[in-house]
């Protein structure tokens, strides 16, 4: 509902091919609904290493990272952040990680979009919590313990800590934009700021 941020499932079913099972498929609602004609789009999870889209298509973290998202309502923000507390809250405890932020960026607004700025830019934007449904399962542990640190696989709390800092960063109401130090990039460690193209000059 209005009060989420997460998905909503509509149906789930098996598709059968001459009387074999050819895949499991899940039926949600279209998140893009309404969204303008030139959108752009960021899947955001936290984390640094190999997050950076070089060409066309979805942004990743680093693609955003050395920015910030400069929301101008921030009391509409306020309540969004609520909810998204609240829903990554209940996905840690369902013990479930590896979801992203869905941004959707566009120059024209659309029901339900929010009014920011990203540099000089002005924008309209809405977020959601997308690819819900991966648990820590043994794969997920052993690619926490052998794939670098910036690596998207962490533990649900571990995670979902990391999620949120990131979006407390990178998105922030006009109101406190002027508290934020005055080049992003100087709020990452040398190692952060390797992988993210705008801020190796650090």
């Amino acid at each position: 509902g209005k009060e989420s941020l997460l998905p909503a499932f509509f149906m789930v079913f098996t598709l059968e091919r001459n009387g074999r099972k050819a895949g499991k498929f899940v039926v949600m609602r279209n998140m893009l609904r309404g969204v303008p004609a030139g959108f752009r789009t960021y899947d955001l999870k936290g984390s640094w290493s190999g997050r950076y889209n070089k060409g066309k298509g979805t942004k990743k973290d680093n693609n955003l990272r050395g920015q910030r998202l400069v929301v101008t309502d921030p009391a509409a923000w306020a309540r969004v952040w609520h909810f998204l507390g609240r829903d990554v809250r209940m996905l840690a405890g369902l013990g479930l990680m590896d979801y992203s932020l869905l941004l959707v960026v566009a120059d024209e607004p659309w029901p339900g979009s929010l009014q920011g700025r990203l540099g000089a830019a002005g924008l309209h934007f809405q977020v959601h919590i997308v690819d819900v449904l991966m648990p820590f399962h043994v794969g997920k542990r052993v690619e926490a313990i052998f794939k670098a640190r910036g690596a998207s696989a962490k533990p649900p709390d571990k995670y979902a800590c990391r999620f949120l800092n990131f979006l407390d960063l990178h998105i922030v109401p006009a109101s406190v934009a002027a508290l934020e130090a005055a080049d992003p990039c100087d709020d990452y460690p040398p190692v952060v700021r390797k992988a993210v193209p705008r801020c190796k000059k650090k």
